[in-house]
């Protein structure tokens, strides 16, 4: 029997500098990952999985410096039956030329050896990546066997490899139509994605930081405000030609989840590291140190979601930092939140239930500084969609393909479908803007939202981004974006500007790649 460890040690001998990655068919499919090609320079979000036994052609020893992540908190606490401690430790994995995230079942820091496998994923689950190029690609499949109904388990030890030139776009990786009328017992090969190796020696550098990465933009009249991804640093258009930079006393992050919100004499931002206030005249103030999940604006209103110890807070706020009004969010997760134009906000929160997959209990609350806080009945199994979101002019509650209008009691009733699935969606700029995958005609959607067979480019890989009336949710403007979940604003003169690898204009004309927007001289200025 050959030893993991040796089989490990022997693969890195013979291939330094070499970094195998398992990458998944979901990350692909998604297209978050552009389908690897031998040959070609590619970067991917990386974890790192651990397997003491693993001896599999995925599998490699590492050397590695372990740091925290989350401060050191376990992400996750509590014991098995039994007695067996479940903890997890997020760590941050260093090594030459590249990072991976590490979810630990201990707790370690500083230099540690280690067997297992790398998977390049999803961007939201790792702030760790790799850069290099690729030099084999092979499709990675493994046999699964059916436990139950609509249960599949991985067959240990049936990990498959093949060499290819290059990722498919696509996999057969579907196990619904297989389980239509299998028996338990039934095993199928399923691909999981493409293992690929990549050289991290003799790379080009990749350029310096720019010296502000837009995260988010927000506009209030003429003025348009944009915040870094990571850094607590703002950008201040107050006109054509007339851009400042602002500092505020926040984290530089990890993770790119920093929002803002405009307002009429400055502006809102906030994210993991809490609530700041940033006046056009004033130095920029924390207001809270709670968690900032999500948030609005009706005139110089904010709303704001919340989250400390698990628990989560509504709190609206004054045009003065003054808190005026904050209740205990509802049971379940908060979907998607939107501003009418009374200055009232409406959020959807949803509890999900682990047995029916995204169904579970929806919850619509109705809130404003007049009236308090209303929460809706219970809608028990309405929402099935991975993200549901609301509009407020109608009220609705997309919910893909599905649309529901939202009744002044807060439940809802069926009011017609869209013409296809999309993926995420919000309202921003007085419009509903939906993002979808490009269309090929064959699915059910048919050529939806664009027109029947349309000549439009199928490389390099993006999204749709398209404007629908409000009213019949007809499509008006459709471009593509090379980011699955573009923030968008608009400025008063009508331009609709968003982040979407970078500032960008909306073009006047369908199928056209909006404009990217330089910012270098915002920073010909000096702090203020």
């Amino acid at each position: 029997m050959c030893n993991p460890r040796k089989v490990a040690t022997e693969r890195d001998e013979a291939a330094p500098g070499v970094l195998p990655v398992l990458v998944t068919e979901l990350a692909i499919e998604d297209g978050q990952i552009t389908p690897p090609q031998r040959g070609e320079l590619a970067t991917f979000p990386l974890i790192f999985t651990e397997d003491p036994d693993g001896a599999d052609a995925a599998c490699v020893r590492v050397r590695a410096v372990a740091e925290p992540l989350h401060s050191g908190r376990p992400t996750l606490q509590g014991t098995q039956s039994g007695g067996d401690d479940r903890s997890k430790w997020t760590i941050l994995l260093r090594g030459p030329r590249w990072t991976a995230v590490w979810h630990s079942p201990r707790p370690v820091v500083g230099n540690v050896v280690l067997n297992g496998r790398f998977h390049g994923v999803l961007k939201y689950e790792s702030v760790g990546e790799v850069h290099g190029r690729v030099t084999r690609v092979r499709s990675a499949a493994m046999t699964y066997r059916l436990i139950s109904d609509a249960r599949w388990e991985p067959v240990s030890g049936t990990e498959s490899y093949a060499d290819i030139k290059s990722s498919p776009r696509w996999f057969n990786a579907d196990f619904r139509s297989a389980a239509a009328d299998a028996a338990v017992g039934t095993e199928l090969v399923r691909e999981d994605g493409v293992l690929v190796d990549v050289d991290l020696n003799n790379v080009p550098h990749r350029s310096a930081r720019p010296a502000i990465v837009p995260g988010d933009v927000s506009a209030c009249g003429d003025s348009l405000w944009i915040v870094d991804a990571k850094l607590p640093l703002l950008v201040h258009r107050a006109g054509p030609g007339r851009l400042r930079n602002r500092t505020f006393p926040g984290q530089i992050l990890t993770e790119p989840s920093r929002y803002v919100w405009a307002v009429s004499d400055g502006c809102w931002t906030g994210g993991p590291d809490g609530l700041f206030r940033c006046q056009q005249n004033s130095p920029a103030s924390q207001v809270s140190s709670e968690y900032v999940v999500a948030g609005e604006v009706a005139g110089d209103i904010l709303c704001v979601v919340t989250s400390q110890n698990d628990a989560g807070t509504i709190m609206l706020a004054g045009p003065d930092s003054s808190v005026l009004l904050t209740a205990e969010c509802p049971p379940g997760r908060l979907e998607s939140m939107a501003a009418t134009r009374h200055g009232e906000f409406l959020l959807l929160f949803r509890e999900h239930s682990g047995t029916r997959g995204f169904r579970g209990t929806g919850r619509i609350v109705r809130i404003s500084v007049t009236d308090g806080m209303l929460p809706g009945p219970p809608l028990e199994n309405r929402f099935v969609s991975h993200f549901p979101f609301i509009t407020t002019d109608p009220p609705r509650v997309i919910d893909s393909p599905n649309v529901f209008a939202i009744t002044p009691d807060l439940t809802v009733s069926a009011e017609q479908m869209l013409g296809g699935r999309l993926l995420s969606g919000q309202q921003s700029a007085g419009s509903i803007w939906i993002v979808c995958h490009p269309p090929d005609g064959r699915g059910r959607g048919g050529w939806w939202p664009l027109r029947p067979d349309p000549d439009y480019p199928r490389s390099p890989q993006y999204w749709l981004l398209t404007r629908l009336n409000p009213h019949t949710l007809l499509p008006e403007i459709t471009v593509p974006v090379h980011h699955p979940c573009p923030r968008l604003t608009a400025t008063a003169d009508g331009q609709v500007w968003l982040v979407a690898r970078g500032l960008r204009r909306l073009p006047d004309a369908s199928m056209q790649p909006p404009p990217l927007v330089d910012l270098g001289e915002a920073f010909g200025a000096g702090h203020e």
